[in-house]
């Protein structure tokens, strides 16, 4: 009787310890997923935060370049009506020349 009663104290000891170190694997193969999940949906989330970000540098890269088109139109639209006004240009403060056209020429200055 008293082998009966060891038998099943024992029995019972190590079935629970080896639920135990069963049960402690598996708990931390969980803890391991779950804190790779996280980690993976963070990573989620800074990658569609950066698929947005770079979406709003290419539109405004986009605006830029059509603002720098239409600039250098301007500046090239200006140079050639310098180089037409250039030759009417004196900055004497008396000269004839100021007052004229760009269709009227004088001799004043070579």
């Amino acid at each position: 009787m008293e082998s009966d009663i060891l038998t099943l104290i024992v029995t019972a000891i190590t079935s629970g310890s080896l639920s135990w170190l069963v049960t402690i694997k598996f708990t931390r193969k969980q803890a391991e997923a779950d804190a790779m999940k996280s980690v993976q949906d963070v990573y989620q989330e800074l990658i569609e935060d950066l698929r947005a970000s770079n979406n709003s540098l290419k539109e405004k890269i986009a605006e830029m370049e059509e603002s720098i088109k239409s600039l250098q139109s301007d500046v090239q639209r200006n140079n050639k009506r310098l180089i037409e006004i250039q030759p009417w240009l004196c900055f004497l403060g008396g000269c004839s020349r100021r007052l004229l056209s760009p269709n009227e020429k004088t001799n004043d200055h070579a």
